[in-house]
């Protein structure tokens, strides 16, 4: 029994300990001075990785807004965090970024948070209510936050635009809904403990509610009313891992592969699986479902290429423009060097083209999926398919753009250990055309219907 005692007391005592750990990562204060080491870290940096940091932006804005973080007194790393992020934002290319690291982020939302026990999503402009989680509230679905602890809700929403990376307005909304809301409004708007909510209901009615904010285990542990349907739900489930699963529709005889990272190598196992099916010869059609697919490595880009009907020559980019002073720029052979704002730039053709001749493509009719969640790698490669007429892309508009900065370079900043991450590259579709446009679907849809091939022929 006395044993069972101690082994709680250790238990509770090392938790207190994590408690406060986690509480010092989050609000440790950085001296004056410190930020305007980490600024200037950050400006050196870009400028001397970035292949042309000023291509989207203003190089004076960008440069005044870094300048305007100069505390007089310490200022805790989340706030600092924040405003680094929403200055660097500001060069709009989708991979160049200020964090906080993942174990800081983790241990403060699990142990410190109190969470606003709501399901929520942001939608132009406004914030609704999907779901209440448990019974820690009781607001209707579909109402519309108008307040919370006396800040308007559209304050709330610029901020969270502000403090995160995308390449437009719709790409940030579906990079906010993507993960959970709760997690963003603390670490990117401090919001924790209890909340005072002003709402609009469905019926219009005007109302407030004092809600209790509730632990992540509570919030994460609890049911929700709230049900997000796929459209492959109906169809049969063939195989499910970490890298992606595979459905069948029998009613359209149709392979579909719902993958959500270009991961590793280690996919190609499941890649592989998926070529085996396509190869039936009563499968007809193939989908590859890229939405909210944020990216990764090229690497896997010929081992997807096989489940498409083969070509003898696919382009990857018309050419990729790498700043020689990146480590990306060993990895590749290059045609010529421009002077880019003082930065020499490489400019690579030659290993853009992959030769399908050893590569057993499938003559089988593909259907690619995307919407606002697919981004980098991902976008990238539904240009490809697009540029080199290898399927039909269907969905929405993309979060990532056809040509767009990528790849790049992470450094911990000097005094506040916050993560920079640096674009090295910028890549031109295959079509060559460089202007930064999401890419547009050959076939629009919303996806609020179940999967039917009929719909996209």
């Amino acid at each position: 029994m006395m044993k069972k005692y101690f082994c709680f007391i250790g238990l509770l005592a090392c938790c207190i300990v994590i408690v406060g750990l986690s509480s010092c990562a989050l609000s440790k204060k950085v001296a004056p001075q410190e930020v305007k080491e980490d600024v200037a870290f950050v400006k050196k940096q870009i400028g001397l990785l970035h292949p042309n940091p000023y291509f989207l932006a203003d190089s004076a804005a960008f440069i005044k807004r870094l300048d305007c973080i100069a505390p007089h007194t310490k200022i805790a790393r989340l706030n600092l965090c924040g405003q680094l992020q929403n200055a660097v934002a500001m060069l709009n290319d989708g991979h160049t970024a200020v964090n906080l690291d993942n174990n800081t982020r983790f241990r403060a939302f699990f142990w410190r948070s109190k969470i606003l026990p709501l399901k929520l999503e942001v939608k132009d402009g406004r914030l609704l209510v999907l779901s209440n989680v448990g019974k820690y509230s009781h607001i209707a679905s579909g109402s519309e936050i108008l307040e919370i602890n006396g800040v308007d809700a559209d304050s709330i929403y610029r901020k969270l635009l502000e403090r995160t990376s995308g390449n437009s307005i719709k790409h940030k909304e579906h990079i906010i809904n993507s993960g959970s809301l709760s997690l963003d409004l603390l670490i990117k708007t401090g919001y924790s403990g209890n909340y005072n909510v002003k709402y609009k209901a469905p019926n219009g009615e005007c109302r407030e509610v004092f809600l209790k904010g509730i632990s992540q285990p509570k919030y994460f542990g609890s049911k929700s009313t709230y049900s997000n349907r796929d459209i492959f739900d109906s169809c049969s489930m063939v195989e499910r891992s970490d890298f992606g699963s595979i459905f069948y529709s029998k009613k359209d005889s149709a392979v579909i592969f719902k993958y959500p990272k270009f991961d590793s190598l280690n996919d190609t196992s499941l890649i592989n699986r998926v070529y085996q099916l396509i190869k039936s010869d009563s499968v007809k059609y193939f989908v590859l479902d890229l939405r909210d697919n944020t990216g990764g490595t090229t690497n896997l880009y010929p081992y997807l290429l096989k489940l498409f009907p083969p070509k003898n020559k696919v382009c990857y980019f018309d050419r990729v423009e790498v700043n020689l002073a990146s480590v990306a720029s060993a990895e590749m052979k290059m045609e010529k060097v421009e002077t880019i704002r003082g930065n020499k730039i490489g400019i690579c053709r030659d290993s853009l083209l992959l030769s399908t001749s050893n590569i057993c493509g499938i003559s089988k009719k593909a259907f690619v999926l995307c919407n606002a969640g697919t981004f980098s790698t991902a976008s990238a490669f539904c240009a490809i398919v697009q540029d080199n007429k290898l399927g039909v892309l269907v969905g929405e508009d993309t979060g990532g753009r056809g040509s767009d900065f990528g790849n790049f370079q992470a450094f911990l900043l000097p005094n506040s250990k916050l993560i920079l991450q640096v674009s090295t590259s910028r890549f031109i579709r295959p079509n060559g055309n460089a202007t930064f446009y999401p890419i547009k679907p050959d076939i629009y849809s919303n996806f609020k219907e179940a999967f039917s091939v009929k719909a996209y022929n």
